[in-house]
Parts: C-alpha cells; sequence; structure tokens
C-alpha cells in the first residue's frame, strides 16, 4: 500500500532504491543528531523529490550515531549475547545486519509493519529477554516523546525493534527523534524509518537494531 504522501529517510550504504527514507546510526559514525536540516531526518514525498515540512527541497544528512556509553547492563546486554533471533526477528536480517530489502517492505506498509509486529509479539511471548528490551525501549522512547508524540506500537526481539509512532508534525518528530538519538541507555547501531504525512499528523514507522553485532542495513 502506497499512501500519497509519504516521507523516508536513507542511509548511503543503505543501497535502498526506493523514495524511501531511510536513517542509519551505528557505533562508527558522526555523534548527535542536530537541529541543522542537513543533520536531522531526511523527508521525502510521494514522488522522487526530498521534502522537508512541505516543501520540495532536497535535503542531505551524514551518517549519525546513537552514544553507546554508560549502557544499563543487564536489559540489552543480556539480549545481545542471547544465541541465535526469533523466527521473525531472523526474516528481516541479512548476515550481520538489518535486510535492507526486509526494512523497504515493512516501511513502505503501514499493514505490512502492524503485521511483522504482530508476529514478532508472539515469538516474543516466551522469551523473556525480548520483553525486557521491549519494556526498556519503549521506555525510552516514551520519555523522549513527550507530550509531542504517541508511541502507538513496539515489538523487539532479541537483535531488532520495529514500531510505530504518531506526532502531530513533522517539527515535533524530528523533535523526538533527536532526544531518543542522544539516549545513551538506548543505543541503536542501525535504524531506518518512514515518515507518513496523514494530513492532521505524521505516522513514523520505524525499525533499529540493539545489537553491536548488527551494525548495518544492506543486502537483500
Amino acid at each position: 500500500m502506497r499512501f500519497p504522501d509519504i516521507s523516508r529517510s536513507i542511509m548511503p550504504f543503505a543501497h535502498l532504491a526506493t523514495a524511501m527514507l531511510l536513517c542509519l546510526s551505528c557505533a562508527g559514525c558522526t555523534d548527535d543528531r542536530t537541529s541543522d536540516p542537513n543533520a536531522s531526518h531526511r523527508n521525502a514525498a510521494a514522488g522522487p523529490e526530498l521534502n522537508q515540512d512541505g516543501s520540495n527541497a532536497a535535503s542531505t544528512e551524514p551518517p549519525t550515531k546513537r552514544p553507546t556509553t554508560d549502557i544499563p547492563a543487564a536489559t540489552i546486554q543480556h539480549a545481545a549475547s542471547s544465541p541465535g533471533h526469533l523466527r521473525s526477528e531472523s526474516m528481516l536480517m541479512f548476515e550481520h545486519g538489518i535486510s535492507g530489502q526486509a526494512a523497504e517492505d515493512l516501511l513502505h506498509s503501514s499493514r505490512s509493519m502492524s503485521d511483522a509486529m504482530d508476529r514478532m509479539d508472539k515469538d516474543a511471548a516466551s522469551i523473556p529477554e525480548a520483553q525486557d528490551l521491549t519494556r526498556h525501549y519503549r521506555s525510552s522512547l516514551t520519555r523522549a516523546m513527550g507530550q509531542e508524540a504517541v508511541l502507538e506500537q513496539l515489538s523487539c526481539g532479541l537483535t531488532i525493534c520495529l514500531g510505530i509512532a504518531r506526532a502531530r508534525s513533522n517539527a515535533e518528530h524530528e523533535a523526538w527523534g533527536r532526544r531518543f538519538a542522544s539516549d545513551a541507555s538506548s543505543p541503536t547501531f542501525s535504524y531506518a524509518e518512514a515518515s507518513e504525512n496523514l494530513g492532521s499528523s505524521y505516522q513514523n514507522r520505524f525499525i533499529f537494531s540493539t545489537d553491536p553485532a548488527a551494525n548495518s542495513i544492506g543486502g537483500n
């Protein structure tokens, strides 16, 4: 399902060929997202041109980094060291990172994202580490969003998290995204998103890795 006005972010090495906007943050990239529009999320309209707050002016964005120091020990480290992945999670991976094609397919469609999250929730129901990781990142995202956005759904496996959020404007989406990016307690090692303008609000769909060993987006 393709929507009439959808913005997406993509990192240079994600190599996704659609207008979807993917944003990659990893341990080897530059620090912090800033308020400079050239260093924050990029946004794409339904056509091939990038869009920032309704304009058609294209912007570019360097790789960004989620801080990786002071990680809360038990929750994240235990999950990252757990062997294997959830079945639903493995379908989203390529080699040692997130599959670019899988990310594109999920971010392209709200229904596809919701279905993938439902599958992950079912798989995680019997995995305490995945449930702990979901609670931890839900708390961090909710704190970052404050009064500017609502986290509609979040599902985490042992390596990958999927989420859907809604904000009243793209500016508010940008603001909570920067706060989440600067949260050293909840690092992400690769991050991709699509923001869809629904008219009265923006829906943001995102996927990220919580495992430093899965710090790329690419492949099939």
